[in-house]
């Protein structure tokens, strides 16, 4: 099967847009692009803002601001700063690890009284502007770290603002721009100490206009590929939008030459009746091939043997290529082919197959090929035989197990319940946990993903047989969906795994899904709607907002986590929303307190600082959330 990037053109006589963002702009057929002057910040300038900021200059990120331009400072201990009182060691976990037991200081959090928006962006507005770096175009936004707890029944605690953040939405002329390499932002604790500062910019002069693509066919393109993905489970009513972006790559690209429109594409679908809302992505907006590279990609399966291969032109070379697959990891993730055996699940089936291509500006260009595969008695390719054996053919005939759990070992899970839609949003991670050593027991993705892995009796060969689980997938206030529909109703609601997580091991369950931890949802509080799934879980970690699908993003959390300078889990998810995802997302981080105050709030990853033992259901006091808005 041949598929091409914009292979079908609807609205071949429609190139106008209507462009959301510019406010009393007429109609156009063409939007700039805008050439790279300079990358970030120099090394003398970004010292002179850390001091602007009151930040030791040397506590700056030196790597990354020699190699890239990017200046980023993080106080470890002082940021999102929670009071707590320590009280101890604690009991060894499930797995016999050391635990350290804190507990909460209510009386101190609510003592906590950040400083005001208008003095902590003043005080960016001129440090910046004394560089001569105070953009010409900007929005500034104020936000807070707040502090919420409830009894075990939901009753209001405490809720306190414990720092001040301010954030520069920058544009490129008029339109949004968005991105890692887009940010500009301090926050300032409680004390007044500033606690992060980050500067990744380009300067950019204007370069001319490019043709673009109107509303209706970028809108068109959004839903092929949803409808596309959800071929098991399809969506009702689905509703898209698209709005116009400039996208500003990590500054670690250095290759990049021009920032170019994209259409930033969300919306919503009805799923068992409710109204889910769609991971966001970002689809190109020039209609030229001298900007948006061109795929053509040609795939067939010869039962359960998968080949594909690639041809590119356009954009600028040279080009990342990243395969994924919704049944099966690729053997090979790069070059412009790919062979590999699918491993479902189920005996029959679909297998999408996806490539992701990236130009040195930047730009990706997604295609995908829905196959039909189907049980055979043996492998054909004699590669694969000799590479893996008759054994490799013996396991695609029956169900694949859950690795068994081995005390004192840390174990990661992925689920992603949209590859053939996004890709694989959760190698990043993947890739971070393995180079750690941390040993994987599982990684489901597109219709090998199952809800029931989430909820008994499942649970505790899958998701509950891990340390961590990093879950991909659309979701809303009560709950988060699966392609798969076959294995339940195909969305996890939030009264579908009371006393499930944790029972067994789980500590931290994180969810790149919209709007799963949104505060107020059909009358129910966050907290009235997850607290019962706690029986030893430490840490739900989610968004109140809608999220972007940025592959980037899980990397990068499970980096934090990892690192040398290793940062607190709750640390870790807010760090990866602030670098990785576009302002105004809000992340939300939920726990359990006892009767003693006790809490995870402090949690390392295992081997990498303190954590806090496991707090069963019956011990369970309460409910802690950090939210960032």
């Amino acid at each position: 099967m041949e598929l091409s990037y914009r292979s079908a053109k609807l609205f071949s006589a429609m190139f106008s847009v209507s462009a959301a963002g510019l406010s009393g702009a007429a109609p156009a057929q063409e939007m700039p692009i805008y050439h790279v002057v300079e990358n970030g910040i120099a090394e003398k300038q970004a010292y002179q803002l850390a001091k602007g900021m009151n930040v030791d200059p040397e506590s700056v990120d030196l790597k990354k601001l020699r190699r890239y331009g990017e200046l980023q400072y993080l106080d470890y201990r002082g940021h999102q700063f929670v009071p707590t009182k320590f009280l101890g060691r604690g009991e060894a976990d499930e797995e016999r690890k050391e635990t350290v037991v804190e507990a909460l200081d209510f009386d101190s959090i609510a003592k906590m009284s950040p400083v005001e928006g208008a003095h902590a962006l003043r005080q960016l507005q001129e440090s910046l502007k004394e560089l001569g770096k105070l953009p010409q175009a900007y929005k500034p936004e104020i936000s807070h770290a707040r502090f919420d707890a409830v009894d075990k029944a939901g009753n209001p605690l405490l809720s306190a603002q414990i720092d001040t953040s301010v954030a520069l939405n920058l544009y490129a002329g008029e339109v949004p721009l968005v991105g890692p390499g887009a940010k500009i932002s301090a926050t300032i604790g409680a004390d007044g100490a500033t606690t992060r500062l980050q500067y990744a910019n380009r300067e950019l002069k204007h370069g001319g206009y490019v043709p673009v693509i109107g509303h209706d066919e970028a809108q068109y393109l959004c839903e092929e590929r949803l409808l596309n993905s959800h071929a098991e489970k399809q969506f009702d009513a689905l509703k898209v939008t698209t709005s116009m972006v400039y996208y500003a790559p990590p500054l670690e690209l250095d290759s990049v030459q021009t920032l170019q429109p994209h259409y930033d594409c969300g919306g919503t679908a009805e799923v068992n009746g409710e109204v889910v809302h769609l991971l966001h992505e970002l689809i190109p907006a020039a209609d030229s091939t001298e900007y948006v590279p061109q795929v053509v990609l040609n795939a067939k399966a010869d039962g359960r043997e998968i080949t594909a291969q690639i041809d590119i032109k356009g954009g600028l070379p040279p080009y990342a290529v990243d395969w994924s697959a919704n049944n099966a990891k690729p053997l090979n993730r790069e070059g412009t082919s790919v062979s590999y055996v699918a491993q479902q699940r189920k005996p029959n089936g679909s297998e999408t197959v996806t490539v992701k291509v990236t130009d040195a500006n930047g730009i990706e260009t997604v295609v995908s090929s829905s196959l039909s595969v189907e049980r055979k008695p043996a492998l054909r390719s004699p590669d694969l035989i000799r590479r893996f054996g008759n054994a490799f053919s013996s396991l695609l005939h029956s169900f694949v197990p859950a690795v068994q759990a081995v005390g004192g070992v840390t174990d990661y899970g992925t689920e992603n319940a949209v590859t053939n839609e996004f890709g694989d949003l959760e190698q990043g991670f993947i890739n971070r946990m393995m180079s750690s050593g941390v040993t994987e027991r599982f990684s489901w993705s597109g219709t090998n993903a199952w809800e029931q892995d989430f909820k008994a009796s499942s649970d505790s060969s899958w998701i509950d047989n891990t340390d961590i689980t990093f879950y991909v997938g659309h979701g809303y206030g009560g709950g988060f969906t699966f392609e798969d529909s076959s294995h339940d109703d195909g969305t996890l609601d939030y009264d579908d795994a009371t006393g499930d997580w944790g029972d067994k091991d789980l500590e931290w369950l994180a969810l790149l899904s919209c709007q799963v931890l949104k505060h107020d949802w059909s009358g129910m509080s966050h907290f009235d709607r997850w607290k019962q799934e706690f029986d030893g879980l430490h840490m739900l970690l989610g968004f109140h907002t809608n999220a972007y699908a940025w592959m980037s993003f899980s990397g990068e959390f499970a980096d934090n986590l990892l690192k040398s300078s290793p940062m607190k889990v709750r640390t870790a998810w807010f760090e990866a929303t602030d670098t990785d995802q576009p302002n105004g997302v809000v992340p939300v981080v939920m726990g359990v307190y006892g009767h003693n105050g006790e809490s995870n709030i402090n949690d390392y990853f295992w081997g990498k600082g303190s954590v806090g033992p496991d707090i069963r259901d019956g011990d369970i006091a309460g409910y802690w959330s950090i939210t960032v808005y």
